[in-house]
């Protein structure tokens, strides 16, 4: 897949565990958040991520706390 919907992302986050469930529109609002463009994105050899490996999830239910 080339371009990501909010929608395939939240399938993809419950897909692969990192939450139970969480909707299209919550997706759009943490890109938006961070100012993450899904369509505007560059690869890298090494990912940052890729050292988290094995390690457990990140909490996500203090991700945008700070928001109202």
């Amino acid at each position: 897949m080339t371009h990501w919907t909010y929608a395939a992302l939240a399938d993809e986050a419950s897909a692969r565990g990192v939450v139970a469930e969480i909707s299209a529109y919550s997706i759009g609002c943490f890109l938006r958040e961070v100012d993450l463009k899904r369509h505007c994105t560059c690869g890298w050899i090494k990912s940052p991520l890729d050292d988290l490996q094995g390690s457990a999830p990140a909490d996500l239910t203090t991700f945008g706390a700070g928001a109202v």
